[in-house]
């Protein structure tokens, strides 16, 4: 994030707070979990964008495959997942107007 402020800066100082600055690795994803998780940002990405359109699978599938090729730890996979799912919805989507 930047640093000129956000409004949601308020909740990401609250979740460093509690969790005393301390490094807290992801356990191992697997792919179920990264489903279930691509199913939960689809239903904040469609709400806060007001997107009317159906989950789709083939795109988790997409995803998927461009991971696969990257060399990271797991928490790396799970973020790299995050940032290229999102990547992907924009890209199909069209950016917030």
């Amino acid at each position: 994030m930047g640093q000129e402020g956000h409004r949601g800066d308020i909740f990401i100082d609250q979740l460093i707070d509690e969790s005393s600055g301390e490094y807290y690795p992801l356990p191992n994803w697997s792919r179920e979990n990264r489903i279930e998780l691509s199913k939960r940002i689809f239903e904040l990405y469609s709400k806060a964008y007001v997107l009317d359109q159906e989950y789709s699978s083939s795109v988790v599938n997409a995803v998927e495959k461009e991971i696969e090729q990257k060399d990271a730890s797991d928490s790396g996979l799970v973020r790299a997942f995050i940032k290229s799912y999102i990547g992907a919805l924009d890209s199909i989507y069209g950016y917030p107007k």
